[in-house]
């Protein structure tokens, strides 16, 4: 796997760290890696000592917001924009 199947069209600014990504890229990385953010989000906080408790649900919050950002202009339907941040902010 290489840069241009991560980040696709943007990845050169990948690479020189230049790039700064959407949410709806950052899930699709996820999806095209096969890894979950929020894991390693917790991972590391768990690994700095800090007390967290996992989500189960997760993962399953994280798809839903996927197929709620998939329309280019998703950021313009204020009630789709209000979903998706009520639910960001469970996540983490």
């Amino acid at each position: 796997m290489n840069w241009l199947e991560v980040a696709g069209c943007n990845a050169k600014l990948a690479a020189s760290k230049e790039w700064n990504p959407t949410l709806k890229c950052i899930l699709h990385m996820q999806k095209t890696l096969d890894i979950n953010l929020v894991n390693i989000v917790a991972y590391e906080l768990v690994e700095s000592d800090s007390l967290i408790t996992k989500d189960p649900e997760s993962p399953k919050k994280m798809d839903l917001i996927y197929q709620w950002i998939q329309s280019d202009d998703w950021m313009e339907d204020e009630a789709t924009v209000q979903k998706v941040q009520e639910l960001a902010t469970t996540i983490i």
